[in-house]
């Protein structure tokens, strides 16, 4: 074959395979998949008229080009847009953020988003369940803060504090109060709350206080506020801030090691109510004393548990939402700390006073460890209730006669009720009216019968006393009413007692019956007699024919 002939062939064959290459390249382009969005931010969104807002959405795009991402209403009006994005990989998720700025206020809607290349050519548009930004209308503002503060040294026993108040709204701050808060550090004179004149928008006022120092031991000082201030609308509005200063600010050296031990105890409890019943939540207020020169910090101040007897619950004290131990980060040198426990008192706990063992353990502030044991006393009391099950009196009394009333009564508390004493009260003289016991104990029933001797006609009326000493020794009394309606014997009354009968009682009604019955065997023996001797006769009559 001619050598020209070969390498045409050749040349016809390469173009053939590159033609097929670039078809199947711009078929796989064309199958490219299409890209996800999901919007990340929570709708609606809240926005101030005229405010630069941001909203996070998540995209998976399989191209390689770098894009934007366009945010439009359902009007087709652009809401947002992110700058562009780089480097996405095919199939790999990735956050992207959208800013756009709040032009009035109003409702608006993200609807859709457009994926757009460096030429602004759109790519793909993708719609999305509607995205809401609510726009509110802008308002005048107050944004009031601190800014850079200084101290001076140390000296006599007092610091000078002293920091711009500035006002960067756009109204005037009113009535301005500024609070200190700090274990550590306190505003010389009577009160932590600083007042402060007006400050208009836009300036700034100096704000300088004397400071005194509960210890010079800590090496850094935290001094919480918070400033409070009032708007023309009569709208109060607050801020937070911590200021920290360290020894070496205000001038102070390292004080030398301390020999001895820090003196940390409970100084006194308190509790809310003075008899807790089982089954109640009591607040246990405990003040922790730092008696000594020199601060203590990472206390841990625990409630031993008290074991319950005959209960499912398994400690007669339990903290509410709280574990029974706590922890406290300092405590200045000769201060005090309080903490207030709720304690849920176990319903089935015995009438006693308890002791719960409290432990503090603490360190100094070059780490060595310390502890102190305290007992508090918690006297618990459980329901004492007497239960009256019926008083009975016969509706109808004979007058100077001597009538029943009977009581039944049972201990339904938890306690045994002292010195039990049942007595009948009213006008009338009575006879065995009392009863006494001098232990009633749980679950006991008794009853009770006395006798009253009326002495006037008509209604009358007395009352069943009960009294007891209940286990906080308080007398409780109980009362329970009785009637009836007295009558003079021989004249009974509807239900009333009936007429005695006599001791032989008349017996004509029997004497007639007997004799009805004699008269009839008699009548029966003769009437037998009678027809047997006719019946001989018949007989001596038939032999005779």
């Amino acid at each position: 074959m001619n050598k020209k002939w070969f390498a045409f062939i050749c040349l016809v064959l390469v173009s053939m395979f590159t033609f097929v290459d670039i078809a199947g390249a711009t078929e796989a382009e064309l199958e490219i998949e299409s890209a996800v969005v999901t919007v990340v931010t929570t709708s609606p969104l809240e926005v101030v008229e005229g405010e630069q807002f941001a909203v996070a959405v998540e995209i998976t795009y399989y191209g390689d080009k770098p894009v934007t991402l366009v945010a439009l209403s359902s009007a087709n009006e652009v809401l947002a847009e992110s700058e562009l994005v780089v480097g996405l990989q095919a199939g790999v998720a990735r956050e992207v953020l959208l800013y756009g700025t709040s032009e009035q206020a109003g409702l608006m809607d993200i609807s859709q988003i457009q994926i757009v290349d460096g030429e602004d050519t759109i790519l793909e548009t993708l719609y999305i369940d509607a995205f809401l930004i609510k726009v509110q209308a802008k308002q005048d503002t107050m944004l009031l803060r601190m800014g850079a503060f200084t101290v001076s040294k140390y000296t006599n026993n007092e610091f000078t504090l002293t920091f711009p108040l500035k006002n960067l709204g756009e109204i005037t701050a009113n009535n301005i109060s500024i609070q200190f808060n700090s274990e550590q550090v306190f505003l010389r004179g009577n009160s932590n709350v600083l007042q402060v004149p007006n400050v208009d928008a836009g300036n700034s006022k100096n704000v300088s206080v004397k400071m005194g120092l509960a210890s010079t031991e800590g090496t850094v000082y935290s001094i919480p506020i918070i400033v409070t201030c009032d708007l023309p609308t009569g709208d109060k509005v607050s801020f937070d801030e911590i200021i920290t200063v360290t020894a070496a600010d205000l001038g102070i050296k390292p004080t030398p090691d301390v020999v001895g031990t820090p003196r940390v105890f409970l100084k006194k409890y308190t509790l809310s109510q003075g008899s807790i019943l089982a089954g109640d939540t009591v607040k246990l207020t405990l003040y922790v004393e730092n008696s000594s020169s020199r601060e203590v910090c990472n206390l841990k101040i625990s409630l031993a548990p008290i074991p319950a007897e005959n209960s499912t619950s398994g400690t007669v004290f339990s903290p509410v939402n709280s574990s029974n131990s706590f922890y406290v980060n300092r405590i200045a040198a000769k201060k005090t700390y309080t903490k207030v426990i709720d304690i849920y008192v176990d319903p089935n706990a015995a009438a006693k006073t308890y002791l719960v063992p409290i432990e503090i353990l603490y360190e100094d502030a070059q780490g060595t460890s310390f502890s102190a044991a305290e007992m508090v006393n918690i006297p618990v009391l459980q329901e004492s209730r007497l239960q009256v099950l019926s008083v009975e009196a016969p509706p109808i009394a004979s007058l100077g006669e001597p009538t029943p009333i009977s009581a039944e009564f049972v201990n339904v508390g938890k306690v045994a009720l002292k010195n039990l004493v049942v007595t009948i009260e009213g006008d009338f003289p009575t006879e065995n009216a009392s009863f006494f016991l001098a232990s009633f104990e749980i679950g006991q029933s008794e009853f009770f019968q006395a006798y009253i001797i009326p002495q006037t006609e008509g209604p009358l009326e007395g009352n069943v006393v009960f009294t007891y000493t209940d286990n906080t020794n308080q007398d409780v009394v109980t009362t329970m009413l009785f009637q009836m309606d007295v009558q003079e014997m021989g004249m009974p009354g509807p239900g009333g007692p009936e007429e005695p009968r006599p001791i032989d009682p008349p017996a004509s009604g029997r004497n007639y019956l007997a004799w009805i019955v004699t008269i009839l065997l008699v009548l029966i023996f003769v009437g037998v007699v009678l027809w047997r001797r006719r019946a001989k006769r018949g007989e001596m009559f038939d032999e005779e024919l």
